[in-house]
């Protein structure tokens, strides 16, 4: 999870709800092994954002592809700097 390694946590749960919501429209679900580390990595943010985990995932699902792919890139150049 690139993006919340580097900090970019709104960005992260944005991409994991573009990520599910394109998953859900191929339907193509996570393998259980991934989604549970992924439950594992995102719990912790829950009881600090509150209502906002939710509203940002949400956020994320109704992104385009171009949209989510230019939110990535933005990650990935953040890493480097």
């Amino acid at each position: 999870m690139l993006a919340g390694a580097v900090g970019a946590v709104e960005s992260c749960l944005r991409l994991i709800g573009a990520a599910d919501a394109l998953r859900e429209r191929i339907g193509s679900p996570r393998a259980p092994d991934v989604q549970a580390q992924l439950d594992r990595s995102v719990a912790p943010l829950r009881p600090t954002l509150g209502a906002a985990f939710d509203s940002l995932v949400d956020s994320g699902a109704a992104l385009t592809g171009s949209q989510a792919d230019a939110e990535l890139l933005a990650v990935c150049r953040s890493a480097q700097d």
